[in-house]
């Protein structure tokens, strides 16, 4: 396969992109973190950028701490991924609203030691096989995966 970092040049939050070509499918991973207590514009923009990656790639993948600790994410049968509960602030709901209008879900259910899960996992592909792997660096209390 081949793979390039791509080029950012929004920056609301802080990302790292890489492109990845297998055969004829292209892969877009973004790694993504979002400050505690940012502005809803600091969201918006970042869904934006989510947008124009899914004009550009078809799979993206895109995971990292999002900082809303508020929003509950649930199993429900018969749906692949976690369903958003609680949700409440602009900010939340931008995200959860956004992602399902892209047809994405939410995979990871791993909660932190504040019962809440700040690392999240958005796609449109079937990830529900995914499971906790090794770390490449240390854990920490609020970021368990």
């Amino acid at each position: 396969f081949k793979s390039r970092m791509l080029h950012i040049a929004e920056l609301s939050v802080k990302e790292v992109r890489v492109a990845v070509q297998v055969g004829n499918k292209s892969y877009c991973f973004r790694a993504v973190y979002v400050p505690p207590s940012v502005s809803s514009s600091i969201y918006a923009e970042h869904i934006e950028s989510v947008e124009r990656a899914c004009n550009k790639f078809e799979n993206v993948v895109v995971m990292g701490d999002y900082n809303l600790p508020g929003i509950e994410w649930l199993p429900i049968d018969d749906y692949i991924g976690l369903l958003s509960a609680n949700v409440k602030c602009s900010s939340e709901v931008l995200v959860c609203d956004n992602m399902t209008f892209l047809g994405w879900a939410q995979y990871n259910g791993v909660k932190n030691a504040n019962d809440s899960i700040l690392d999240l996992c958005f796609s449109s592909l079937n990830l529900s096989g995914i499971t906790e792997c090794a770390s490449l660096v240390k854990k920490d209390h609020h970021h368990p995966v």
